[in-house]
């Protein structure tokens, strides 16, 4: 595992949840159902400490994940029978 990658992570958090939880708004349509989204990008990122290397495609990679995500919630049939 990285040394680093405890102050990495938090600073990672900090930087971008406020702007991954609007992205994901925007993209599930309800500011709980994002959190929940984001939370499980940062749950994953945290799982893989000891095989990933936190570089200049971070950011990337956290949208793209966040999106893929987002697509896969919005399509979960609990969230369609909550629509109904």
């Amino acid at each position: 595992m990285n040394e680093n990658f405890d102050v990495t992570y938090k600073a990672l958090f900090r930087r971008y949840y406020p702007s991954l939880i609007f992205y994901a708004t925007r993209l599930v349509g309800e500011e709980e159902e994002a959190e929940d989204v984001v939370q499980d990008v940062f749950v994953e990122l945290w799982k893989r400490k000891d095989t990933i290397e936190i570089g200049d495609q971070i950011q990337a990679f956290l949208y793209r994940a966040v999106y893929t995500l987002s697509l896969i919630h919005i399509s979960e049939p609990t969230r369609l029978r909550r629509i109904s």
